[in-house]
């Protein structure tokens, strides 16, 4: 994995790309996208990587691991290309003609990142997984194929504001660094209404939960 630069005056872009494209941009030390095939016409980088993450899902009928890549080019390239609309505003594209890509990746201002590589039927659905470990920063790492959702960071459970595990039948549970933790209420609330309090891995009952709020304050 590479680490992220932003560099001054370009754009950021991302693409999806299945592990057959994504080892011939290894081969090139992540400078360049390989040309395309002789039945593809347009190169596709998109503007965000919501957009990325969801056409990876869609092309799983075919591949069983995405890569999402994020890579930024130079303004001065891209002010020739307009952005194209292709549905809702988040997915927005450019449309580079495939006599074009080599301009293009002399472009690239610096190497191509990987962000995550997200696998199919982990547990019954698709996992974000970076440097080995299930990972994602900016939404659930694991999405089950029946709705239930978990927040990774770094292989571990966790996620600020919000319960780290919910489930579709309404079961949630609040993690911070792999230890169940919340310090506003209860760390697990069942769909049935019982709940447990827990600080930093530790159950406490909800007595002992909130005199231990009341010292914290004091």
């Amino acid at each position: 994995m590479q680490n992220e630069i932003s560099p001054a005056n370009c754009k950021a872009l991302y693409r999806a790309v299945n592990n057959k494209e994504y080892d011939l941009i290894e081969e090139s030390g992540f400078k360049k996208f390989p040309p395309r095939l002789s039945w593809q016409p347009i190169f596709y980088p998109v503007c965000n990587e919501e957009y990325a993450i969801e056409i990876a899902k869609w092309d799983f009928n075919t591949f069983d691991i995405r890569h999402i890549l994020k890579f930024y080019v130079h303004e001065d390239f891209m002010k020739d290309y307009d952005v194209k609309v292709v549905g809702s505003k988040i997915h927005s594209e450019y449309w580079i003609p495939a006599d074009k890509l080599e301009d293009f990746n002399d472009a690239l201002a610096v190497p191509i990142i990987e962000l995550y590589r997200i696998v199919k039927n982990y547990g019954g659905g698709v996992a974000f997984v970076k440097n080995g470990k299930v990972h994602r920063e900016n939404g659930p790492a694991i999405e089950q194929s029946n709705g239930d959702k978990f927040w990774y960071i770094n292989g571990k459970l966790h996620r600020e504001g919000g319960p780290a595990s919910e489930y579709q039948n309404g079961y949630k549970e609040w993690w911070i660094n792999g230890k169940r933790h919340r310090e506003d209420g209860p760390a697990i609330i069942y769909s049935n209404g019982n709940k447990f309090w827990y600080v930093e891995g530790t159950r406490y009952s909800e007595e002992d939960f909130n005199n231990l709020s009341i010292l914290k304050i004091l």
